[in-house]
This record gives structure tokens, sequence and C-alpha cells, in this order.
């Protein structure tokens, strides 16, 4: 008996009239990507709208991403609220997933940074792809997606005193940013305040401290302490420059087709690396504009003095080095490829 095809033809143009186009294998996604900043701050109003676009572009639109209105977890709680579930993706602070990744710490040890963000957001970019991407223990319970630096850190007075020795540095008592800049200026013997950036505003204008560490010109807009600082003082290679990972949840990524995460990976890349390190730059320069026009006076630190603090910090350095030596990776030589890179940026940068 010759079969009718007729009904399934039919069923076909309803299901077209009524615009439901056969299904691939992967359903669209979205993507619900956390800030943890406030929703003015140009991570949320300005990186992650263009992260959003690149990946809608990249994948034809079967990928999208969508910030919520308020951050669902605290910031030192990113890397949790995605393995749990609780929001898709976010951006985390590098030490604070520190367990998470021993790579990723490299500009966050004390001296190996440097002052301009594009240029190491690109440097840092492919030493991690070069050395640590895929090893055992990276990453191993979320998906990396992007990877930037923000500018390094500086040392800033709020007396009438700079700071151009070690001495200078433990004679005060200083905020220090809680983690590597706190645990530097501990070993100048200091008497030190540690928390997280938004607390420094409280013992500053208290005056509970002397001065403070571990922070950039942008903070001095961003938490108000601009206008109790006297002065800043500057090293070649900077007390600490935070660094951020990017990531998605496990399953919420295995539903992603293997070519838009393809697609997705290529699209956040070492130039979205670059693009957003520019951006932060540019926050940097308008900050440091202001405040130096404001009164703040500039110091370039002492080769003796940046020498001085490099080896009052070389332990925390070398207890890096011994952790990623347990991996088969040769820390010296990371942190050569990494400045190479560096400097090689640089001078693409100046030479455009």
């Amino acid at each position: 008996m010759k079969r009718s095809f007729k009904p399934c033809l039919a069923g076909i143009g309803v299901a077209l009239a009524l615009g439901l186009a056969p299904q691939s294998s992967h359903a669209a996604e979205n993507i619900l990507y956390n800030c943890f900043h406030p929703p003015q701050y140009y991570t949320c109003a300005v990186i992650y709208p263009e992260m959003a676009k690149r990946i809608k572009e990249a994948t034809g639109g079967r990928v999208t991403l969508s910030t919520p209105p308020k951050s669902l977890a605290a910031a030192n709680e990113q890397f949790q609220g995605v393995t749990n579930g609780v929001m898709d993706g976010a951006t985390s602070f590098t030490p604070f997933i520190a367990a998470e990744t021993a790579g990723m710490q490299l500009p966050v040890l004390p001296f190996v940074g440097r002052a301009n963000a594009e240029a190491a957001s690109r440097a840092m970019y492919k030493t991690y792809h070069k050395f640590f991407a895929g090893k055992p223990g990276e990453f191993e319970h979320v998906e990396l997606i992007g990877i930037y630096s923000i500018n390094g850190s500086d040392i800033w007075s709020i007396n009438g005193k700079p700071i151009l020795s070690v001495k200078d540095i433990a004679d005060r008592k200083m905020f220090a940013v809680a983690g590597v800049a706190a645990n530097v200026v501990k070993l100048t013997g200091s008497s030190v305040v540690a928390g997280p950036a938004v607390q420094m505003l409280e013992s500053i204008a208290n005056g509970v401290v002397d001065g403070y560490a571990g922070v950039t010109w942008d903070v001095l807009q961003d938490f108000n302490t601009g206008q109790y600082t006297k002065s800043g003082t500057f090293t070649d290679r900077k007390i600490t420059q935070p660094t951020f990972a990017m990531f998605i949840n496990k399953d919420k990524w295995n539903r992603i087709s293997p070519e838009d995460q393809k697609a997705i990976h290529a699209a956040l890349g070492e130039d979205f690396s670059a693009w957003i390190g520019k951006k932060t730059d540019e926050n940097f320069d308008k900050a440091r504009k202001k405040w130096m026009a404001a009164g703040v006076k500039t110091y370039d630190a002492s080769p003796e003095f940046e020498a001085e603090m490099t080896k009052l910090s070389s332990p925390l350095v070398d207890a890096w080095k011994d952790k990623v030596k347990s991996m088969g990776i040769d820390g010296d030589e990371v942190i050569a490829y990494f400045e190479k890179a560096y400097d090689d940026a640089v001078a693409a940068m100046k030479s455009n």
C-alpha cells in the first residue's frame, strides 16, 4: 500500500505559518553573566555590553548574554555563584580563585606587573595560553572565556611627606588592599590596615592611616580618596597588577554547540583582552589628569627603593615559582616571556 506524505507536509506548513522553524540540536542560549560592580561602573556599563555584542555577532544570534540589574553574589563569591548555578557566568579577581588557577596569579605577584593595562592584558593572554591553558588544576570546574589586567598599583601618601623609601612606609600606618599589596607592605615593618578597596575611604577620611597602597589613579576617583591624597609614588614594576578571569558554568557551556563555542573563544581572544585594557587605560588617564590638576604630586621611585621592595617581597614570588614548578613549569621562563610580551605590545602600540 502506498503511503501518503500529505499529513506530514501539512504539519510542516502549519509550523512554518506559526513561525516555528525546525530546531537544531542546540537551541538558542542566553548566558546570565553577573557583574559585581555597581551598574554604572564601566565593567557593567561598557565591557559587558561589548562582550554581549561580540558573542551575538560571532554566533549569529544563537548565543546571547545578559546582565542582572544588580550583583547576584559578593565580589569574592563569583566563582561559587557560577559553579553553584546562581548565574551562568561571571568575572573574578584572580586572587579570589587561587585554588582554581596558579597561572592567573602571575601579574598579581609583586614587582612583576606593569603600568599599561592594554599591553599587560595582551601579554597575559599570550602568557597564560602558552604555559597554563588546559593544564591539570587550571579552571577544571568552569570554562575560561576571557582574561584581562588593569593598571598596576602604586603607593600613596595622605600627609605632606612623600613615600620615597622603605623606611617611609615602615614609619607610618598604611591601608593596603588585602592580598599581595598588604603582604608586601607588612614586609616593610609598617602597621597595616588591610581590606578591600571599598573600605579605604573610612580609614583615610578618619585619619586612621597616613598612606595607602595597592590601587591606581582611577581608584582615587571611584572611591573618593583623591581629596585626601597629597602624593603618589610610582614604581616601574608594580606592587601588584590586578588581573581578572571571565568564565562560564560548565553545564551551560556544554549546551552551546561546538561551532559556537569555538566562535565565542575567537571573539573573546587576545584582541578582546587588549580592548578591555585600552578602556581601563582611558579611565586611568582621565583620573590621572584630574587629580594632578587638583594638586596631587607625583614621584618616580628610585631604582634603589624599587630594588629593596623587590628583594623584600621575593619570598612571595618564590612561593609561586615553587607552585608552578610542581606543574612542570619554569616560573622564571614564564615571567621572562610575560615581560617580553608586554614590551613588544608597548612597542607595537607606539608604532601604530
